[in-house]
This record gives C-alpha cells, sequence and structure tokens, in this order.
C-alpha cells in the first residue's frame, strides 16, 4: 500500500482538518476546556447539490454511496478531534430517495478506546438541515454549526457552569490552507495535516460501518499495518 500516493488524494477528502473551527474546537478539548470528552454528536446530513449528483447516487464500483462519500468525513472529523480512532461501529443504512442501488443515508455508533461514543449521521437528502457537532465532556460541551463545509463559516459555543462563549477562530480559506500545509509538509519542516495513514484509517472505519449494516453486525474496526 503506497501511503505517499493516498496522502497526495488525502488533502483533498480530509480538507476539513485544515478548518480553523476545526483546529479551534480540537484546542479546546485538548486543553481540558470540557474535562473528559464522553461523547461526540457529528450530523452532515444535509442535500447532495445537484452539480455533484450523478455516480454518487447509482454507481457503488465507481465509489457511489452516502458512507463512501461523508462517512469517511466524519471518520477523520472524529479522529481528528479526539485523537483516537473507533474500534467498533453499529449503524443502519437506507436509501430514502436518491439512492439507486447505494445507501443516501446512515446513522451509526462507534466507541472508540477511552471509551468515549461518537453518533455519527450523514444523508444527501436533508434539504433544510443544516451540518454540525457537538462534543459532551464532564465539565462542558462544545455546541457547533454549520462548520463541516468547504467554506470558513459557522459558529461555535463553549458551555461550561460559569458561562456560555462564543468562540472566534481562523477563517482563512480551508483549500488555500491545505496546500500551504502541504507544501510545508513537503518541504520537511512539517507534518501533513492529513497522512496517507490518516487516509486509510476513515476508509478503514467507512468499510466497517458498511459492513456493519449490510450484516446487521456489529463489526469491530481492523485497522491492520496502518496502526
Amino acid at each position: 500500500m503506497n501511503l505517499t500516493l493516498i496522502g497526495a488524494s488525502t488533502i483533498a477528502d480530509h480538507h476539513l482538518r485544515s478548518a480553523g473551527s476545526l483546529r479551534a474546537i480540537r484546542n479546546l478539548i485538548a486543553e481540558g476546556k470540557i474535562g473528559k470528552a464522553l461523547s461526540l454528536r457529528v450530523f452532515h446530513a444535509v442535500e447532495l447539490p445537484i452539480h455533484l449528483q450523478g455516480w454518487r447516487l447509482d454507481n457503488p464500483v465507481a465509489g457511489g454511496g452516502m458512507i463512501a462519500d461523508l462517512t469517511v468525513h466524519n471518520a477523520d472529523t472524529a479522529r481528528f478531534l479526539l485523537g483516537e480512532g473507533p474500534v467498533s461501529a453499529v449503524p443502519h443504512m437506507d436509501a430514502t430517495g436518491l439512492g439507486q442501488g447505494v445507501e443516501d443515508s446512515a446513522m451509526s455508533v462507534w466507541v472508540m478506546p477511552s471509551g468515549a461514543m461518537v453518533f455519527s449521521h450523514e444523508s444527501f437528502t436533508h434539504l433544510f438541515a443544516a451540518s454540525g457537532l457537538e462534543v459532551h465532556g464532564s465539565e462542558g460541551s462544545i455546541l457547533v454549526r454549520s462548520v463541516l463545509s468547504q467554506e470558513p463559516v459557522g459558529k461555535i459555543d463553549l458551555i461550561t457552569a460559569q458561562r456560555t462563549a462564543r468562540i472566534e477562530y481562523d477563517r482563512s480559506a480551508l483549500y488555500e490552507n491545505v496546500m500551504r500545509n502541504f507544501c510545508v509538509a513537503m518541504a520537511g519542516t512539517a507534518k501533513p495535516a492529513a497522512s496517507g495513514r490518516d487516509g486509510v484509517k476513515s476508509l478503514k472505519i467507512a468499510c466497517a460501518v458498511r459492513d456493519a449494516a449490510r450484516t446487521g453486525q456489529c463489526q469491530t474496526v481492523n485497522y491492520g499495518e496502518t496502526r
């Protein structure tokens, strides 16, 4: 498995790591602002834009289906924010209006090594919904709206016993950040925002979700040599 080549394609698929919003959320968690992280809810259930429809809705061989398109993003987001990857997944998937031979909606629950739980919701059919996430900890919560986007938008609220605070963050363009980080990594002066191993691990999580949904049985996520 050529992780260098996979890393080159990963910079596009895992652009959210370069969003100032997600970096701010990760810092809040790492700094202990919400205490011990207990659960993460990621909702990436939105409308698939017309210009992106096509093979995503009817061609599983080409990588069609919502799990291959969106669950990988949620998987990488969870790994990036919590610093660990799930060990098991229990999901359900369905075709609810757009999918033709592929799923267009799914929900799943993942368990992290630390015991934290992740709820992941993805869909192509939710015309009036917004993306976002919630991180709940022993001493606070982070409520986030509309940040799972290619644009540097959305709001972040940190809620603790003391107060509710709106968190400001870097709103520079995501893909400019992606390419800047990639060039710095290629120069050998920093690590890439997302490596080939990150790409493989997110794909393995998505595959476990799909296999569990197809079989109706909880699946262990096998990362193999990518650990």
